[in-house]
């Protein structure tokens, strides 16, 4: 081989190296990509794009089949800070028991845990 390809297959090389490199070492940021959500089966750790209904305040959430509590906030309203009728953002479900939104707007956290309780409609 040529010492004029020899140069180019090591530039390339170590491009290749130093790119590894820096994503191994976090020196890329990459957001993890939501996808749709599913009707059923809703995986444990993935993240999912999600409308947040937010109208009449914040409280529940339906989410793979089940009914989702969180600490009340607004009413009979959205409340300060979210969209209003829906807040777009992203669910995870973290375990069987425990799912967290994070809303697009600012990034605020919700954490919701299932409950049997029916919701009330919206007044």
């Amino acid at each position: 081989m040529g010492a004029a390809r020899t140069r180019g297959v090591c530039a390339i090389e170590i491009a290749a190296v130093l790119a590894l490199t820096a994503a191994a070492c976090g020196g890329t940021e990459t957001t993890p990509t939501a996808l749709p959500l599913p009707a059923e089966n809703v995986e444990v750790g993935v993240p999912y794009e999600f409308e947040l209904l937010t109208h009449c305040g914040i409280e529940y959430m339906r989410l793979d089949g089940r009914v989702w509590k969180t600490e009340r906030r607004g009413g009979p309203n959205a409340p300060d800070g979210f969209a209003d009728p829906a807040q777009p953002g992203i669910v995870t479900l973290e375990s069987e028991d425990r799912a967290v939104f994070v809303g697009e707007r600012d990034g605020s956290e919700l954490v919701f845990t299932p409950t049997d309780e029916e919701p009330p409609l919206c007044a």
